[in-house]
């Protein structure tokens, strides 16, 4: 008898091991997907401010020409 309850004490023990194992990789893995994704889309970010502020400066030439023209006129 008591040789029996210690198989399935370490049965129990090995499937709980298992488990925690498997959830733990999982959620890592997960992370780690989460991490390249955005990784992936910081460059996207990084253009989109680098386009806004040569917009800006293209706004400003724009105006600046518009000045002198007008003065011209």
């Amino acid at each position: 008898m008591g040789n029996s309850s210690w198989a399935m004490s370490m049965g129990t023990i090995w499937i709980v091991g298992m488990l925690v194992i498997s959830i733990t990789g999982m959620l890592l893995w997960h992370r780690r997907q989460d991490q390249k994704a955005k990784a992936a889309q910081s460059p996207a970010a990084d253009q989109l401010t680098a386009i806004a502020a040569q917009l800006t400066d293209l706004q400003a030439r724009v105006g600046k020409i518009e000045k002198v023209l007008a003065s011209v006129d």
